[in-house]
């Protein structure tokens, strides 16, 4: 997968575009602080146009599922290193 910053103001906001399994994508990041920390939130717009439309649905879903997974990993990491 390829992905181009379409828009970048650290250290609060991170916006990129691409194309996830032809599927147009873009996804922005946002980092805020927290009482626990740090917050990371992520919001995935995903739209099909033509026939790709009928993979946006499963493509949004497997981002999800990738997203918790990654999440998962990164708590253990910090938790060893903590």
């Amino acid at each position: 997968m390829e992905f181009e910053v379409i828009a970048h103001e650290p250290p609060t906001r991170h916006v990129v575009d691409g194309r996830v399994f032809g599927v147009a994508t873009t996804m922005a990041f946002l980092v805020e602080p927290s009482e626990e920390g740090t917050r990371v939130t992520m919001d995935a717009h995903v739209r099909g146009k033509g026939p790709s439309r009928l993979f946006a649905p499963i493509v949004a879903r497997e981002m999800r599922k990738s997203t918790v997974a990654s999440l998962a990993a990164l708590r253990r990491i910090l938790s060893d290193v903590g």
